[in-house]
């Protein structure tokens, strides 16, 4: 080694050993001196250096006071002048090695990490109503780890378990499109049995996205023992059921959800929707299906007079038991028989263009709405009406 490089790795330990010594020099006391005397600045330069050094960097008592002096700078920003949010996600990582390091300051410790968890948990309510999901997701996540850190190492005694916590963080997750980790979440509130039916829902309802058909059919039999009145729960199982082919589980479902959400329009329609499948195939299902179906759909209009849906919905019922009609009338030998069923059919046809003019009044360039009133045009032999709108969907490029 040449004399310059034998020199200058020689200052290189000097330096290292020198600023070694420097924070060697300062002590707990003068730590604890300084932070409770309100030189925070002080004490910041103090336990920075010393958090680095092997004989403090597992102390617990100088990491206990490094998260109370961080968590004192995040809360009262005027002492820097600028809100520096990063200080108090390093008040939570400090606190948990002050944990781990310092069982002497236990329980002031558990103390002040529930406080930590909750500024956290509150950031993450103000940048949510802002509208910065990413940067709430953030906040809500580290209250998590801080909650699960404390829900480890602490007896529920002595913590209380935060769940609005976890379905903040899962809703954000959702949001900004990180659905793993929405997905994570929500299991964890399921396996608590969490006491609310959206988390039942919203996780049937990724279940579903994501093609775990059984998994979201099962979670939902679930969430109705638990919440059997519930409006949502109701209406999904009954669909889980539909997508299983189980009509007739769902057709119960249906009843209860159109009977205790009787003032709400979507709850109607969607007993309307069940009782339309099952009427397609009466031979199957109970005989009362259509009326049941008519019934529901004609509530939701009343309780929302441009439902759209239901008036579609309402339309299509009345066209596919007019076509069953038909083919019925092509089985008998009796006249009388053949011009009661051929009136009974040209009512329904009737009906649903009535129905399907209704919808075609709330969304005018509606493609399936105008196809089915150009079919049904045909078939009552109103061809003026048929070519017009012929003439629109040509003119929409259909």
């Amino acid at each position: 080694m040449s004399v310059v490089k034998f020199q200058l790795a020689g200052l290189i330990v000097l330096l290292f050993l020198s600023c070694n010594v420097f924070a060697q020099t300062f002590s707990i006391e003068q730590l604890r001196t300084e932070y409770k005397a309100g030189n925070y600045a002080n004490a910041k330069k103090m336990v920075d250096e010393m958090i680095v050094t092997p004989a403090y960097s597992v102390n617990g008592e100088v990491w206990f006071l490094r998260g109370m002096l961080h968590y004192t700078l995040y809360k009262q920003p005027q002492l820097e002048g600028v809100q520096d949010d990063t200080y108090l996600y390093s008040a939570g990582e400090s606190l948990r090695n002050a944990f781990v390091y310092g069982k002497e300051f236990r329980n002031d410790i558990i103390k002040q990490l529930v406080l930590v968890r909750s500024s956290m948990a509150l950031k993450g309510d103000l940048l949510f109503n802002q509208s910065k999901y990413q940067d709430a997701y953030n906040f809500f996540n580290a209250a998590v780890e801080n909650q699960n850190f404390l829900n480890k190492n602490v007896p529920t005694a002595e913590f209380v378990f935060d769940t609005t916590i976890l379905t903040s963080a899962a809703t954000t997750a959702f949001i900004i499109g990180n659905k793993d980790e929405a997905v994570k979440y929500w299991e964890d509130l399921v396996s608590m049995n969490y006491n609310h039916p959206n988390i039942y829902n919203d996780l049937a309802s990724i279940y579903m996205m994501d093609k775990r058909d059984a998994d979201a059919l099962s979670l939902l039999e679930t969430a109705n023992k638990m919440f059997p009145d519930d409006p949502a729960i109701l209406g999904s199982l009954a669909d889980a059921y539909i997508l299983d082919n189980r009509y007739m589980d769902a057709a119960p479902l249906a009843d209860r959800l159109a009977t205790i959400d009787h003032q709400n329009s979507y709850s109607q329609f969607k007993a309307g929707q069940v009782f339309s499948m099952l009427a397609q195939n009466e031979a199957l299902y109970p005989a009362t299906s259509f009326q049941r179906a008519e019934s529901y759909f004609k509530k939701s209009i009343e309780l929302s007079l441009e439902d759209f849906d239901a008036q579609f919905e309402l339309g299509y019922l009345y066209y596919k038991r007019a076509l069953g009609i038909s083919d019925e009338m092509d089985k008998t030998a009796d006249d009388a028989q053949f011009k009661k069923m051929m009136n009974e059919r040209n009512g329904l046809f009737g009906k649903a263009i009535d129905s399907f003019e209704n919808a075609n009044k709330a969304e005018p360039d509606d493609v399936n709405v105008l196809k089915m009133l150009k079919a049904l045009y045909m078939l009552t032999l109103e061809y003026d009406k048929a070519e017009v709108v012929a003439n629109k969907l040509m003119k929409m490029g259909e």
